[in-house]
């Protein structure tokens, strides 16, 4: 198969299950794609694989992760629910 090389997408979104990114126009539904995650937020970076759902006209995608190992499934659900806490606090 081909490679592409390495791309430094923005985030839309991040759910255990998967993510949304932006500038995505050159992937393709279907393509599996490998992912690193990082963030300020996270105690450490997240290596995956990654499914593509789906690619808009305006170039945003759908990713569902592929096999997330437990250890990063956790480190997300807890980033996930320390931002929904965040949020609620804040409202």
């Amino acid at each position: 198969g081909t490679s592409t090389p390495a791309q430094l997408l923005p985030t839309l979104t991040v759910s255990v299950g998967g993510f949304g990114v932006k500038n995505a126009g050159f992937l393709s539904r279907g393509d599996t794609v490998q992912v690193v995650i990082k963030s300020r937020d996270l105690p450490t970076t997240i290596h995956a694989t990654g499914e593509v759902l789906y690619v808009s006209r305006t170039g945003d995608a759908g990713i569902k992760f592929v096999g997330l190992s437990a250890d990063a499934q956790s480190l997300l659900t807890d980033h996930i629910r320390r931002f929904h806490d965040d949020l609620a606090a804040a409202s």
